[in-house]
């Protein structure tokens, strides 16, 4: 056995030794504190920028106003997940799938994050699927994602940290994913368009065997069903990318509040601090007005306009060959919208700020729209305005509406009808035609908001 001498220490170091030590010691810390920031300027770690470069007096200082990056989870989070472990010799399908439930989603999502990141890096040789190559996806093992919305791929590849450079995403927004083991060596990842609602299919690099499979193992078949794995004679008039779990969906009630006194100085501040506006405003009738070259406009009722005259106070990044940097658009409208929510509610929102659209005009801007989520459910106003809208053009914000509204669970149940029940009346109205079927929330106005079934 060996024992340690308490005695025994380092040699003893001359003066002129120590000096040289002393002077190796600060060489090292300079070049850790360079390679940190030069991992924060080129975003290595996205999450490194904020701090770093407030540390050391760069772009993201407090002095600037400049908004934090934020985390993928907060900007665009599905509405519904799944993973589909194939169908049996007899012909049945086992899927666990997750929706209406915010946590179940995410933890559902962050699992299989890094092979959608991979699938989406490695995306090449597209081609247009038909609605059965779509429907045999959707039973083959794999990865589903619903989105609810118009997602941008490169942005979604930013906040994965992988395929940023992949230039068959340019220009894609996709609502829904797929990544599939079709029988092939490597994963098939399909997606719904929605822009023009078509299906398209992109040859990966994700091997099926190893990560992918094991991925998928752990899970085990709750019911999850999508509507054209359904009763034909039930679901007829139903676009058959609805999913029915196999329990039975009890959506909560909430009702609607005000936690924000704008007859308040104070409150008011802190609300047009959230928005990066630091001077005093006045009354006019049924507003309070800021103005610093740009304009805001504050209504009782929780609406807020802005409209830009400068393009310092909301700048959003332009990349190098001139175009937006739809990752930073994202990041920048989604956290101006849910600064200013936080500050109206009191604390955080139980609504979620959900993508509904970023697409680019003609004229190179780009129009950014939020509706709210509830657990997973999406409201809808009854005037039809969107919960949040941007413009951007030039790098920089140029105007938005706001709709701040704050929600609390009442702990009662909005009493809804089955899938079954829903699809067949939807039948019944349909004319024919085959329509979507969703779970939604209407906010009327009034004191209470519930979820009912809306065809679209």
């Amino acid at each position: 056995m060996r024992h340690i001498n308490p005695s025994f220490g380092p040699p003893s170091l001359t003066g002129r030794q120590r000096a040289v030590e002393l002077v190796k010691d600060l060489l090292i810390v300079m070049l850790a504190c360079s390679a940190v920031y030069l991992a924060a300027r080129t975003q290595l770690h996205t999450g490194l920028v904020p701090w770093v470069e407030t540390l050391l007096g760069g772009e993201h200082s407090q002095q600037t106003g400049r908004l934090d990056l934020t985390r993928i989870s907060d900007v665009v989070q599905p509405a519904r997940a799944a993973v589909c472990l194939g169908v049996n010799r007899n012909g049945e399908v086992s899927r666990y799938g997750v929706q209406y439930s915010d946590s179940l989603t995410q933890r559902l999502t962050s699992t299989t994050a890094g092979l959608v990141g991979e699938g989406l890096a490695s995306a090449r040789t597209c081609t247009l699927l038909s609605d059965e190559d779509w429907q045999q996806a959707l039973r083959a093992p794999g990865i589903y994602l619903d989105y609810q919305g118009a997602v941008p791929l490169t942005a979604l590849c930013q906040w994965l940290n992988d395929g940023v450079t992949n230039a068959a995403l340019s220009n894609i927004c996709a609502a829904q994913l797929v990544l599939a083991d079709l029988g092939g060596e490597t994963a098939v990842l399909c997606y719904k368009n929605e822009i023009d609602g078509l299906y398209y299919a992109w040859s990966t690099t994700v091997s099926c065997d190893g990560y992918f499979a094991s991925t998928l193992e752990p899970y085990t078949d709750n019911g999850a069903r999508f509507a054209f794995e359904l009763d034909a004679e039930s679901y007829g008039a139903v676009s058959g990318d609805l999913m029915v779990l196999g329990a039975s969906t009890q959506p909560a009630l909430y009702q609607t509040v005000t936690h924000l006194d704008l007859t308040n100085d104070s409150s008011r501040d802190d609300l047009q601090q959230a928005l990066l506006f630091r001077t005093q405003d006045y009354m006019v009738p049924g507003m309070w007005v800021c103005r610093e070259d740009d304009t805001l406009r504050i209504s009782a009722d929780g609406v807020v306009t802005y409209e830009g005259e400068s393009s310092s106070r909301y700048p959003v990044g332009v990349l190098a060959n001139g175009s937006m940097d739809v990752a930073d658009l994202l990041e920048t409208t989604h956290r101006l919208a849910n600064d200013a929510l936080t500050v109206w509610c009191g604390g955080t929102p139980t609504a979620q700020l959900a993508l509904t659209e970023a697409l680019p005009l003609e004229d190179g801007s780009w129009v950014v729209r939020y509706h709210y989520r509830l657990n997973g459910i999406s409201l809808a106003f009854s005037d039809g305005e969107d919960a949040a809208f941007f413009l951007v053009k030039d790098g920089a914000v140029t105007s938005f509406f706001l709709r701040l509204r704050c929600y609390e669970d009442t702990g009662q149940r909005s009493p809804i009808l089955r899938e079954r029940q829903a699809a067949a009346a939807l039948e019944a109205l349909s004319g024919g035609q085959t329509l979507e079927l969703m779970l939604c929330y209407e906010d009327t106005g009034g004191d209470t908001v519930q979820a009912a079934w809306v065809a679209r």
